[in-house]
């Protein structure tokens, strides 16, 4: 049966008449060209969209100027004024705007399910195959967000991105809440990064990890995956810390009765909280299962704020006669989930033995077990550290390094915070 691909021209004309109406309306339509269902309009929109990042005014004059030898394809200069004399206000461009988005994920959702459905009747086609490409491509097609979109796009949509993000001035990462750690990474973790975080035993990856977790809870949903924690001591942690309570006392289930009443408070705060914990053994974790659990997340809630893999080196059979590539396979599959998904990526690492034998016992970048791969993916690496571990009497008693041995976007350095194992908190230092 043919049928017409779901279309809006109607809501499409407004948003081009509106547009050369009132020219700053622009920024206000933040959907790609590729929406519009006319091909017309798609040039049209794409002309408008380049006179706005070059700063010259989106008029009838410029436009026609910029659309050059595609004017006669458009429909020539009579196209352009009956768009302009169609146009009443911009009041509701934005949600023209949606409505033709909503139009595009339709077509873009119908193609992706007639292309499963053939594929479904292939029998090369294995069903893990299947299945995987059904929740990728299904994600991908439900999504909202046109971070989800793939292929070429010019140069002039995101230059124009860019400028209403520099004129909205929104911070474009998500605060660790860590002060000068947060400085250094140039205002917090981005969507996209893969963040490795390294340390010996005791120096505090997972509780880094679960500090993390409940910041980026307060933004969106967190998937944490704990390869070698049971998911119950991973979310006692959790409480412990948001609570200010003793670990010791929720992991003997010996909670003093008179805090009943402040864990029963953090309680509440934390169901409230989208955190997803997953505490599948590492010989059973997979890339295609951490990618099938965050897509899970993502359908519901359309967004994920940060995932969480504690830790690295347990992904996969550890007894790999070329480990090394394995976790290279690994590191790049992490990568590519931070892209997909539009977040950070935490992976904590373990660092080598070669660190106890040295008098200065901080960690240096080639500490990281089968380093090679991770430093090639990873866009920031935090080596952690704490003097008291190995100097009872050091006057850095409680503080936390966490060394930027590696900082796509920002310098190498060492930021402190307070640390307080006994309850599992992280708070910014406050001596700088």
């Amino acid at each position: 049966m043919n049928r017409t691909p779901p279309h809006n021209i109607e809501a499409e004309e407004a948003i081009l008449g509106g547009i050369l109406l009132d020219p700053p309306a622009i920024a206000k339509v933040t959907i790609p060209t590729e929406s519009f269902y006319v091909a017309a309009h798609q040039t049209i929109f794409a002309a408008m969209q380049k006179l706005s990042v070059e700063q010259k005014p989106v008029d009838l004059i410029h436009l026609t100027e910029s659309l050059g030898d595609d004017l006669t394809a458009i429909g020539g200069l009579p196209k352009l004024i009956n768009l302009s004399d169609a146009a009443i206000s911009t009041i509701n461009i934005d949600r023209y705007a949606e409505l033709v988005r909503q139009k595009w994920q339709r077509r873009k959702l119908i193609k992706v399910l007639n292309d499963l459905l053939e594929q479904s009747y292939d029998p090369a086609c294995t069903w893990d195959e299947l299945k995987n490409k059904a929740e990728n491509e299904l994600t991908t097609a439900v999504s909202s967000s046109s971070n989800g979109d793939r292929g070429l796009v010019h140069v002039s949509e995101t230059l124009l991105e860019i400028y209403n993000q520099l004129e909205s001035g929104t911070n474009p990462g998500i605060s660790t809440q860590l002060g000068y750690f947060d400085q250094c990474l140039g205002g917090g973790m981005r969507g996209g990064e893969l963040i490795v975080v390294a340390g010996r035993p005791a120096m505090g990856k997972s509780f880094v990890a679960t500090y993390l977790t409940r910041t980026f809870a307060d933004h969106g949903p967190v998937a944490l995956f704990s390869l070698e924690m049971d998911r119950a001591s991973i979310v006692k942690r959790l409480a412990s810390a948001e609570a200010g309570l003793k670990q010791s006392w929720l992991t003997a289930n010996a909670l003093p009765p008179d805090k009943i009443t402040t864990f029963l408070d953090a309680y509440s705060r934390m169901a409230a909280l989208p955190i997803y914990v997953d505490d599948i053994p590492g010989s059973e974790c997979s890339p295609a299962w951490l990618q099938s659990e965050c897509n899970r997340i993502y359908r519901k809630h359309e967004k994920l704020s940060l995932i969480v893999v504690d830790y690295l080196q347990l992904i996969g059979d550890q007894g790999s006669a070329n480990r090394v590539n394995e976790l290279g396979r690994y590191t790049s599959a992490l990568k590519s989930l931070a892209k997909r998904f539009d977040c950070p990526v935490i992976a904590l690492s373990q660092l080598s033995r070669g660190v106890e034998s040295r008098n200065d016992k901080r960690p240096i970048m080639s500490d990281i077990r089968s380093s090679g791969a991770i430093e090639q993916d990873a866009d920031v690496i935090v080596m952690l550290y704490r003097d008291e571990y190995y100097k009872p009497d050091t006057p850095d008693q409680g503080i936390l390094e966490l060394i930027l041995a590696k900082n796509r976007h920002g310098k190498c350095a060492t930021a402190k915070a307070e640390f307080d194992p006994e309850i599992g908190t992280i708070k910014p230092y406050q001596n700088y």
